[in-house]
Order: C-alpha cells, then sequence, then structure tokens
C-alpha cells in the first residue's frame, strides 16, 4: 500500500529543515558510495553545504537551489519524489513504488591554493583571505550518477576546468 502522496507532500512542506537535512544526507551517502571524499558540512547545527575534494586544491560545494520569485526567496529540495503519471502506474504491480527520485543542486567551485609557507608565489588565485570561487552551475538528473557526472562535464564546459575528484583508497574510510 501506498502512503497518500497529498499527506507526504504536506509533511515535506511543514518540515522543509528536516526535509533538506534528510536529502541532504542521502546524497552525502551517495558520493561516499562513488568513493569520492566529501564531508557534510553544518553551520548553527542545520545543513549548509556538501563539500566535495578534488585535485589541484579545487572543491565544490553542493547546495539547494534557490529562486526568487515576487521577492520571495525559496529554496528548492536537493531531491524530490515524482510520482509517474496514473496511466503509467498501472502498468507496475501495485507494491511497485509507482515513481522516482528527482536530483537538483547547485554546485560552486571553488579554489585555495594559498600556501601559507609561501605567500609570493605566482599563479596563486585564492590569497590569505580565503578561497576564491571560479563559477556555479545547476544542474538536475533522475539519476544520481548522472547528477555528479553532468556536474564535472558542467564546470569543463562552462568555465572550462577539468575536475577531479579525490577518491578514497577503500571503504574502510567511509
Amino acid at each position: 500500500m501506498q502512503p497518500n502522496l497529498d499527506s507526504f507532500e504536506e509533511i515535506m512542506r511543514a518540515n522543509l529543515d528536516l526535509t533538506q537535512t534528510l536529502a541532504a544526507t542521502y546524497m552525502f551517502r551517495r558520493f561516499l558510495s562513488l568513493g569520492v571524499k566529501c564531508e557534510y558540512v553544518e553551520r548553527n547545527g542545520e545543513f549548509s553545504h556538501i563539500k566535495l575534494e578534488m585535485k589541484e586544491h579545487h572543491y565544490v560545494e553542493v547546495r539547494s537551489v534557490v529562486t526568487f520569485e515576487n521577492k520571495t526567496r525559496t529554496e528548492e529540495p536537493l531531491m524530490r519524489w515524482e510520482p509517474y503519471p496514473e496511466e503509467i502506474r498501472k502498468f507496475f504491480p501495485e507494491s511497485h513504488p509507482g515513481g522516482y527520485y528527482k536530483y537538483k543542486a547547485r554546485f560552486t567551485l571553488f579554489i585555495d591554493d594559498f600556501d601559507p609557507e609561501n605567500p609570493d608565489a605566482e599563479g596563486k588565485v585564492a590569497d590569505a583571505d580565503g578561497p576564491g570561487e571560479i563559477g556555479t552551475i545547476s544542474t538536475n538528473a533522475t539519476d544520481f550518477q548522472v547528477l555528479f557526472f553532468s556536474m564535472l562535464y558542467g564546470f569543463l564546459e562552462h568555465h572550462n576546468v577539468e575536475l577531479y575528484p579525490e577518491m578514497r583508497r577503500s571503504r574502510v574510510e567511509l
């Protein structure tokens, strides 16, 4: 038996912070399962972003997409359940969930190559004030791996930066 989708949406809207935290935790675990070194970052006890370590002093922050409409700020969920249309659901057995998750995130690329031992080195983008922001892209997908690889491709295509994720040596590092 499937939950009432209207009730589920109502609970999600009423508890957006909890919904974002659950989605972020799920996405964090998915990045770990891909083998990517990452960190779940909180500010004031609430989810802030997921930090993905990249090679060559780069890192990516994964956040919710924020939209503004009529001066109203809306933070979209990192993932949302989308039910199949009724005409498609009738082909699935009753035990099938009858839908899929849709992922949507904003990725911001930073470089932090400041070396406190050699602050006058040439070619440094970041300085003692902190990392330098290279650019931001937003992407969405119905498959988590597609979301991840479209982010990597998006930074190459739009910002001309090839990204190589820092990978864990083994699953033991979980």
